[in-house]
């Protein structure tokens, strides 16, 4: 039988740097890629549903789940991260929201190459 290279397709241990600036100051984290699954899982912890008909996202779960997941190190204590998240502000938060993928629209430009 004969076996194809898997290895593009596997998620890997790679853990990259990101850094947020903000107010003159530099935030270093450290952040690791979460496999399909592990995001499903994340999502499916913050679907509701109203009225039996509208699907609801609560985007602001996402994204603290997420973070608790993907986050190897960040500015704060990473046991912390719930309660930091709920209290930065805004204009800060935006800029964290460019380490987080979009739970509601998967990534369009690779599933127009399928």
């Amino acid at each position: 039988m004969n076996q194809q290279d898997l290895s593009s397709i596997l998620i890997d241990d790679e853990i990259k740097d990101a850094t947020i600036e903000h107010d003159g100051k530099e935030y270093n984290f450290k952040i690791k890629k979460l496999s399909w699954t592990k995001i499903n899982s994340i999502l499916s912890k913050c679907i509701n549903y109203e009225n039996k008909k509208n699907v609801v996202i609560d985007k602001s779960e996402f994204d603290i789940l997420y973070l608790k997941e993907a986050l190897v190190e960040a500015p704060w204590p990473k046991e912390q991260t719930r309660m930091f998240l709920t209290r930065i502000t805004p204009e800060f938060g935006k800029k964290l929201e460019a380490l987080i993928p979009n739970p509601s629209a998967p990534e369009d430009d690779e599933l127009k190459n399928l």
